[in-house]
């Protein structure tokens, strides 16, 4: 009786994998559509509201993409919600990186066009991510539409001299700023503006886009209403920044770009051949990220010291640098208070251009990243770039391009926002400690194993 009960058994099983997938499907399929539809999502929100379901109807469609064990914390969730979700989250794990939308545009439509101005208006200088991009994006619209692009450095004040450029870039940016347009040209031209908090470009322009990035699912309703009346589209980054503005009421188109890493893939000698540690070399996990609370830096550490000694030959290199929320120091110092024979911790705050940054990420073995929220994700895009391996929580804007094919995703449990920029329903997630310590060790043995995977 045994082999056929087990057959049965296992026939069972699959018709539920089967009924279970095939709702799978039908559930994004309806919520992609809803979410494509601006007046169509205003609509359904409005009534999720009147009746009481708008978080259920979250909860719901975050079942859909979460990762792999994770358990979701939202409030007004019923035991059936929680039935459903762990029917759902192993399925909803991420396989593959998303193409963004603009990579799949005709190329034909605009190519060998006479394609006008463009003016960039926000931060240009430091290693301020959004600098970074912003930098970037200039260089690289003047690389095919050369002498028609001009940047505007943060407040429209180009009177302020740049002092804080690579000096790859320099010249360049330099060039770009001084540039003016003609006046015959201002009523073809396209504004671009990438700058926290939001601002409005207040020169003459055909279109206007802002370029927005957000950490948390919701986005307050005063930068809302200045997108919807001052804007007429935007761009991000991230299917997941995306669905924040639709969620909060965005009605204006919304483009997600691909962002170039070249600020790092052109220093030289970056190949790696080898990343285990050779001789007495540590082995170095690296964490790079400004410490805010959203960086999970206290997750990080807790973490490590709860999986690593010192006699491991293991050390993790913290890279940030100073802030009024870097508190990454005082937390240290309790963790080896209570662990006097913790493992090894440096914290580097020196300021670094990008060659300092490739080195640094070539020092590494490992770059591991437990954040809380992403508008992106600049780190983890460049540790894959450069061959190192990632530990990341798996959920957020990197998920477009950190998946179970490209990283190590950590497990974790969503919940309400405590940044200082948070709207009342604005969530963020809570990465699990005990598995990322699991991740560090298992990643750890691999490599230290030669494991081809």
């Amino acid at each position: 009786m045994t082999p056929p009960l087990n057959k049965f058994r296992a026939q069972i099983a699959s018709m539920k994998n089967k009924y279970y997938n095939a709702i799978l499907i039908k559930g994004n399929n309806i919520s992609t559509f809803i979410i494509s539809n601006p007046r169509l999502y205003l609509l359904v929100r409005y009534l999720l509201n009147k009746l009481g379901l708008r978080h259920s109807a979250l909860a719901a469609y975050y079942f859909l993409r979460s990762s792999d064990q994770a358990k979701i914390s939202i409030r007004n969730i019923t035991k059936k919600d929680v039935k459903i979700r762990d029917r759902f989250n192993q399925l909803a794990m991420p396989i593959h990186p998303k193409t963004p939308d603009a990579l799949l545009l005709n190329q034909r439509f605009y190519r060998n066009k006479n394609l006008s101005w463009y003016r960039i208006s926000g931060h240009i200088e430091g290693r301020y991510s959004l600098a970074i991009v912003n930098r970037g994006l200039a260089l690289s619209l003047d690389s095919i539409n050369s002498g028609k692009v001009i940047v505007n450095h943060f407040n429209n004040n180009s009177g302020e001299k740049l002092v804080d450029l690579p000096l790859e870039q320099r010249e360049a940016i330099e060039i770009l700023v001084r540039r003016v347009a003609p006046p015959h040209a201002l009523m073809d031209l396209v504004s671009i503006v990438g700058h926290y908090p939001p601002l409005i470009d207040s020169e003459p322009a055909s279109i206007r886009f802002i370029l927005f990035f957000w950490e948390e699912t919701e986005v307050p309703s005063s930068i809302i209403s200045l997108i919807n009346s001052q804007f007429n589209g935007v761009l991000v980054t991230a299917n997941f920044v995306k669905f924040a503005l639709r969620n909060s009421g965005c009605i204006l188109p919304i483009f997600v770009i691909p962002i170039g890493l070249d600020h790092l893939l052109a220093q030289e000698n970056l190949s790696r051949s080898n990343i285990k540690p050779s001789g007495n070399e540590l082995f170095r996990f690296l964490h790079v990220s400004s410490v805010f609370d959203r960086k999970g830096a206290d997750v990080l550490l807790n973490a490590y010291f709860n999986n690593f000694s010192k006699t491991d030959e293991v050390e993790l290199l913290i890279k940030t640098f100073p802030n009024p929320h870097n508190s990454v120091r005082k937390q240290l110092q309790l963790l080896q208070q209570s662990y006097p024979d913790g493992p090894r911790v440096i914290i580097d705050e020196r300021e670094l251009d990008s060659a300092g940054i490739a080195s640094l990420y070539h020092s590494a073995h490992a770059m591991v990243l437990p954040t809380r929220g992403e508008g992106f994700n600049l780190p983890a895009a460049e540790a894959l770039a450069l061959g190192l391996p990632l530990i990341v929580t798996g959920f957020g804007a990197h998920t477009d391009f950190c998946c179970r094919s490209t990283a190590l995703l950590t497990p974790f449990e969503f919940s309400l926002s405590r940044s200082h920029v948070r709207s009342e329903n604005a969530l963020w997630i809570e990465p699990n400690v005990e598995a990322l310590g699991l991740l560090m060790q298992h990643l750890r043995s691999e490599i230290l194993a030669d494991s081809p995977e």
